[in-house]
């Protein structure tokens, strides 16, 4: 939903070539996730078999663990995918030269996500699962209002720096 928002509001407020740019850099940036992905799928029925027995410590370490793998693995291909990002430039073209920065904004967003590693799954499973669906709502409006704030003030300083605000308003939300 995020890249949804983000490319409806580049397109209205910047224009569908810089659409092109963010959506490339979001979709590298979603490579660097696929660690996190990987690890709620095994994760999150560990977690609520633990909630039924109730078994705090058990939800503590593996949430520990897997905020240092997640940490560890998904800035190995963070840092891989940003060294990368000026051949990324050189095959597609100088008009992708914010490739980069977008990335790295973005990619410093979703990092954060990474280290809270199964969070989502600890509160979905929880006795305060409600608090979830209105963690997510929360996060949507954040978005939307940073949106609709940075795009156009990146925008206005530098004409086709507005994907820079998006980036932005995407990473401070998570």
């Amino acid at each position: 939903i995020t890249l949804t928002i983000d490319v409806l509001l580049i397109g209205a407020l910047v224009g569908l070539e810089a659409v092109a740019v963010y959506s490339i850099a979001t979709y590298l940036v979603s490579f660097t996730a696929i660690p996190n992905r990987a690890v709620q799928k095994v994760a999150f029925p560990r977690v609520a078999l633990w909630w039924l027995e109730n078994d705090r410590s058990s939800i503590g370490r593996l949430y520990q663990d897997t905020s240092t793998g997640l940490l560890f693995w998904g800035g190995i291909l963070f840092v891989g995918f940003y060294l990368a990002s000026p051949a990324f430039v050189l095959f597609l073209g100088e008009e992708y030269e914010m490739i980069g920065i977008v990335f790295a904004v973005f990619g410093l967003g979703r990092m954060i996500e990474m280290i809270t590693s199964i969070n989502r799954g600890i509160i979905r499973n929880s006795p305060v699962y409600k608090y979830e669906t209105y963690f997510s709502i929360l996060f949507m409006v954040v978005m939307i209002g940073l949106d609709l704030l940075l795009i156009p003030l990146f925008e206005q300083r530098n004409p086709g720096s507005g994907i820079v605000g998006a980036a932005w308003g995407s990473a401070l939300s998570f």
